[in-house]
């Protein structure tokens, strides 16, 4: 099952305070850059199948 675009736009939503806050510890010229970068690693990371083919918490502590 692969996220909708809806989905991955709310989890974009979701993270942006905790993006702007973490962005605050890089330099100003680069944070606009940086932000960027890491929303789509975020989007590429949901669209991509290895998402749902990693184990869960309780399935890597059961091991």
């Amino acid at each position: 099952m692969l996220y909708t675009n809806e989905e991955i736009e709310e989890v974009l939503i979701c993270l942006e305070y905790k993006l702007r806050k973490s962005l605050r510890e890089t330099h100003p010229k680069y944070r606009e850059d940086l932000a960027q970068n890491l929303r789509e690693s975020i989007v590429r990371k949901m669209k991509s199948d290895t998402l749902h083919k990693s184990p869960s918490f309780f399935t890597l502590i059961s091991q």
